[in-house]
């Protein structure tokens, strides 16, 4: 609440729509909903909504093209964005995603207001040029944070203008009853997926990119001998390599037993139609499709890169070595030597992790702790 009584007004800003990160920021302005805050959620570029259930209250669309962000035509995109926090009178601005950021950082030498940068992932700062925007142009309206402790090491490790002052650490979280309640049964997800009730489904969500390391995971398939057993894989989502996965698909002899279903909207949905999860990124900040699989009791194999690792040995998963289709397919024989009982039992313990660690009440304190905090008069 302002000293004359009214909501804080907060500008929470992203570059575009995407639903992992959309999710993350619906859940902040949840988090600050209520009478002290006023939260408005801003999107630079594109305008749509989908994978998301009801939209926020307050949105706004600057609709910007590509070309406008770039060279000289970002000046005067940056000249829009300054006039219309000028003219709502903005307290504060949370913003994900670097393209985003380094437009509050330019723009906070002349608004001099708190702003709260969000880093989603390792990587995300591995170009020297990100390192030295940042280096130049961080002040002490600056915060940052990271979505897991992964993130903060590597941020911090930068030596470029993230410290352990100013890099705060709150894990994304999922609304996790809700989410469980929405979920498909068991047959209905099957039935909508098109799968069988008896085969045994290893299953995955995301977009279909490099980092995803989806060609490990179909290399597991045919190293396996899935042609030979009643077992699938399926891959919820879409992207640029959707042809040349599936070219990699035919080339194994696997088209009858790996199915890229394609994108799905509100995909946790789905997850129980899944016998057990499988993530085979490269790198992850921290994936809410794994929390949302647990979110459904299902059991997960996921690489050993540090974001995942954590989390999967704490729910009781299974990891195996990044980039490794020999060892994840040792991973999944082994699993596929399991009864239903340990698999059931696995699945509990994933859930009862996810909600003892990664519950939404907990996130949300730690947001609302966070903007006060840099809203004090000496912060």
């Amino acid at each position: 609440m302002s000293k004359y009584g009214e909501s804080v007004k907060v500008l929470q800003l992203q570059l575009n729509f995407d639903v992992a990160t959309a999710y993350v920021g619906e859940q902040i302005s949840r988090a600050l909903g209520g009478k002290d805050y006023s939260v408005t959620t801003a999107y630079l570029r594109g305008s749509a909504t989908r994978g998301l259930g009801k939209p926020l209250e307050k949105t706004h669309y600057f609709r910007y093209s590509k070309q406008s962000l770039k060279g000289v035509f970002r000046w005067c995109s940056i000249w829009k964005l300054y006039r219309y926090i000028k003219k709502n009178k903005f307290s504060i601005v949370i913003v994900h995603r670097f393209k985003a950021i380094h437009m509050l950082l330019l723009l906070n030498r002349f608004l001099k207001i708190p702003v709260v940068c969000i880093v989603h992932g390792i990587g995300d700062y591995d170009q020297k040029y990100r390192q030295n925007i940042i280096r130049s142009l961080v002040t002490d309206k600056c915060s940052f944070v990271a979505v897991s402790n992964e993130v903060k090491k590597y941020l911090i490790n930068l030596s470029c203008g993230f410290s352990k002052v100013n890099t705060h650490v709150i894990t994304n979280a999922i609304d996790i009853e809700s989410i469980h309640q929405e979920q498909f049964s068991r047959n209905d997800a099957r039935e909508a997926l098109g799968i069988s009730k008896g085969v045994f489904v290893f299953g995955a969500i995301g977009r279909l990119v490099p980092v995803k390391g989806y060609e490990y995971l179909i290399k597991a398939m045919a190293m396996l001998g899935a042609v030979d057993q009643d077992v699938q894989l399926v891959i919820i989502g879409d992207g640029r390599l959707r042809t040349a996965l599936k070219s990699l698909i035919e080339k194994s002899g696997l088209e009858k037993k790996i199915r890229l279903v394609g994108w799905k909207e509100q995909a946790a949905k789905y997850v129980r139609a899944f016998d057990v999860f499988v993530i085979s990124s490269l790198s992850e900040g921290m994936p809410l499709a794994l929390m949302e699989a647990m979110s459904g009791e299902v059991p997960a194999i996921a690489s050993d890169i540090p974001s995942l690792e954590v989390l999967i040995e704490g729910a009781g998963g299974w990891v195996f070595q990044s980039a490794n289709e020999s060892e994840l397919a040792s991973v999944m024989r082994n699993v596929l030597r399991m009864s239903g009982g340990e698999l059931n039992e696995a699945g509990e313990q994933a859930y009862d992790y996810l909600f003892q660690n990664h519950s939404l009440e907990g996130f949300c304190r730690s947001y609302k702790a966070l903007v006060s905090s840099q809203l004090a008069p000496n912060s």
